[in-house]
């Protein structure tokens, strides 16, 4: 277990915030559905990325100007293509998306002053945003299952592991979580996994929010 970071992520937050990630592959959205499922409410930082490429985002003429290499409308299957080979543009895309991201969290966070938030992001740690969850949760799987998944749904294993390699090694993800999730041995288990930890979570939900009526 890591050190234990703040109740909520910002001063007058009543919701325990707890980040959600893992490798490529690994099922980090399979779990945020089956917590959402025991009642979470779960912010999908992927889908908010995915509104930079949008025409009339304030961000997409500067994503545009960033690969005058594509051809055509830049979307988020070539940007990947272009930045899992270009460390540099990967990292100039991420200066300008991560900013955004954060700020849109905290438009979600102001709909949501109650209850446990589950934010799945896949670059928790490497971003520095597990600083603000008060709990962390971290997916693995066998690094052959998550081949095999992403074979099927189309990747070559060379992408597959320029992915990985654009993020922090498994172990070290595991090494800082709270709580680790294993995704290899099939959705029950999974899911019988997920409870665990969500009961967990709400104990310590309710034993802060009492800490908090105590203070007052």
């Amino acid at each position: 277990m890591s050190a234990k970071r703040g109740f909520g992520s910002r001063p007058g937050s009543g919701a325990l915030l707890v980040g959600l990630t893992g490798s490529f592959g690994t099922g980090k959205s399979t779990a945020a559905r089956l917590f959402r499922d025991r009642g979470a409410q779960v912010i999908d930082t992927d889908r908010l990325a995915h509104e930079v490429f949008r025409r009339g985002n304030r961000l997409y003429p500067k994503i545009r100007a960033l690969f005058p290499e594509i051809q055509g409308t830049v979307n988020r299957a070539k940007v990947a293509r272009v930045v899992f080979r270009n460390a540099g543009k990967r990292k100039r895309l991420e200066r300008l998306v991560h900013p955004y991201v954060f700020g849109r969290i905290s438009e979600e966070l102001r709909r949501r002053q109650k209850g446990i938030v589950v934010i799945e992001v896949p670059l928790l740690f490497e971003s520095g945003f597990h600083r603000k969850c008060a709990r962390t949760v971290v997916v693995k799987a066998r690094p052959s299952e998550v081949v095999r998944r992403l074979r099927f749904k189309g990747f070559s294993k060379g992408e597959v592991e320029a992915r990985w390699r654009a993020q922090w090694p498994l172990g070290r993800k595991t090494a800082r979580a709270d709580f680790i999730i294993e995704n290899s041995k099939g959705l029950g288990r999974t899911r019988a996994q997920v409870r665990t930890v969500w009961n967990q979570l709400n104990r310590i939900e309710r034993s802060l929010l009492k800490h908090a009526k105590r203070k007052r």
